[in-house]
């Protein structure tokens, strides 16, 4: 339903109010942009001709009948799909700015009650999390040791 939103921070004096409520992380006022990733939790009431319309017409049939029952009164599956939205948002992107030579990081160590009044957030979008992108000014710390394939590649069933 692509029911991800980039917020894209550029304003000076909105990120050094957004640093302040961010632990005064410092890569959200060095980095050159900011992007903010929300969703639309009111997405699946679009007309899914706007994201299926490319779709032949007995998939487009099926489908977007199927749409609003799925999610409708069904919070968990819509901020579910909130979250997958802004997760393969901000990987795209995250990909996309290495690939042009810049660095990113995800940020969620923010306060979102304070950044969502700083953005003036609109009521129905949730808050996902952040990504600085821009040329690296220092080393990321080491990345801690990743946990053994047993602990996470299971094969068949649990």
């Amino acid at each position: 339903m692509q029911n991800y939103r980039l917020l894209v921070v550029r304003d000076k004096d909105l990120r050094k109010q957004i640093r302040a409520a961010a632990w005064d992380q410092e890569q959200v006022t060095d980095a050159s942009v900011l992007f903010i990733l929300c969703a639309d939790l009111n997405a699946h009431n679009a007309d899914p001709e706007e994201y299926w319309g490319h779709a032949p017409e007995d998939i487009q049939n099926i489908l977007g009948p199927m749409i609003k029952p799925i999610y409708e009164g069904n919070d968990e599956l819509i901020r579910d799909e909130a979250n997958r939205s802004t997760a393969f948002a901000g990987m795209t992107l995250m990909l996309a700015a290495r690939e042009l030579g810049y660095d990113s990081c995800p940020m969620i160590g923010f306060d979102k009650e304070a950044v969502s009044k700083l953005i003036n957030l609109p009521d129905g979008m949730m808050l996902g999390f952040m990504i600085p992108v821009g040329e690296q000014s220092k080393a990321a710390w080491a990345r801690g040791p990743r946990l053994s394939d047993k602990k996470l590649v299971f094969h068949d069933r649990f």
